[in-house]
């Protein structure tokens, strides 16, 4: 039997972390880890304000760049710049609103 290996690096093209309670930790804890490991790039789904938080250009002092893209953004991927994705298909369905103002995911 193999034995599960961690990427080393420059094996590891794309880190996503999805992010809800963990979003501090995702931003200020795993960022600057993955940054120093020359991850190319890092993307946070924060699910609290329904976005993705693309980080790229890795460094020394963590990620160089930073954007938070809406459902209405198209990215494409640094290792694969012919792979462009819509967000609305990366994020979580909408939320949508119930009666007595309650939302629940569809």
């Amino acid at each position: 039997p193999t034995r599960a290996r961690i990427p080393g690096r420059g094996q590891l093209l794309l880190a996503i972390e999805v992010a809800d309670a963990t979003l501090r930790k995702d931003r200020e804890i795993k960022a600057p880890i993955y940054a120093a490991a020359r991850v190319p790039e890092y993307w946070i789904i924060n699910l609290a304000d329904d976005l993705l938080e693309r980080h790229t250009a890795p460094g020394p002092r963590g990620y160089r760049r930073r954007a938070a893209l809406t459902r209405d953004d198209r990215v494409r991927l640094v290792a694969f710049p012919d792979v462009e994705l819509a967000v609305s298909d990366v994020l979580a369905p909408p939320r949508r609103r119930r009666a007595g103002g309650r939302t629940r995911r569809h």
